[in-house]
C-alpha cells in the first residue's frame, strides 16, 4: 500500500525595494507575487493528484508618504517602558493627496527587535474629509541607526467623498526612520 504524501511548494517573490527618497519611493512600480501549490498522491494501484493554486498579486503600491517626527518621550505602559512617538506627514493613497498625523508607541523586545503600534489620521488636502487608520509593525534598527518596518494598517472613515476609497482598507507597507526623524512608507493594497 503506498503511503499518502503531500507536497508543498511555497514559491515567495519579493522585489527588493530601495527607499532612498520619496521621489524614488514614487516611482517604485514593483509587483509581489506568492503561489501556493499542493500536490496529494495517494492509492495502491492509481495516483490521484489534486492541485490547488492561488496566487496573491501585491501589485504597485498605493500608498505612499513622507513625514517627520515632531515629538518623543519615554511612557510606561501596564509596566512596560516604550517610546511614544508623534508625527506629520503628507503623503497620497489610491489617487488621492492627504496630509497626516498620528502617534506609535514602540517597544523594544529582548532580541533588539522593535514591536510598534499606534494610529493615525489623514485629511484629503483642501478638504475636510478625514479617515482614521491603526497599525502594528515589527523591525529592527540596522547599522545606520535607521529603523526599518513591515506592518500592516487597517483605515475606516465615514466619508462619501474621495476617502471612501480607503474605507475597510487593509494595507501592508514598510517603513523606514532616520535617526533625524524622517520618515518614509510605501504600501500595498491587501485584498
Amino acid at each position: 500500500m503506498t503511503l499518502n504524501h503531500t507536497m508543498v511548494f511555497l514559491t515567495i517573490t519579493i522585489a527588493s525595494l530601495a527607499i532612498n527618497s520619496y521621489k524614488v519611493m514614487a516611482e517604485v512600480t514593483t509587483t509581489t507575487t506568492t503561489t501556493t501549490t499542493i500536490t496529494t498522491t495517494s492509492g495502491s494501484n492509481g495516483t490521484n493528484n489534486t492541485v490547488t493554486n492561488t496566487a496573491i498579486t501585491l501589485g504597485n503600491p498605493i500608498l505612499i508618504k513622507s513625514g517627520k517626527t515632531t515629538t518623543l518621550k519615554s511612557v510606561v505602559v501596564n509596566s512596560s517602558k516604550l517610546l511614544e512617538i508623534s508625527y506629520v506627514g503628507n503623503g497620497t493613497v489610491k489617487g488621492s493627496d492627504f496630509i497626516d498625523k498620528g502617534v506609535d508607541l514602540i517597544a523594544t523586545k529582548p532580541d533588539g527587535g522593535i514591536y510598534s503600534q499606534g494610529r493615525g489620521n489623514i485629511m484629503v488636502k483642501g478638504s475636510s474629509e478625514r479617515a482614521s487608520y491603526v497599525f502594528q509593525a515589527i523591525g529592527q534598527y540596522s547599522h545606520d541607526g535607521k529603523l526599518r518596518e513591515s506592518g500592516a494598517a487597517f483605515f475606516s472613515t465615514n466619508s462619501t467623498g474621495k476617502m471612501v476609497a480607503v474605507n475597510n482598507l487593509v494595507i501592508i507597507y514598510k517603513g523606514e526612520t532616520s535617526r533625524g526623524g524622517n520618515i518614509k512608507t510605501i504600501g500595498w493594497e491587501w485584498k
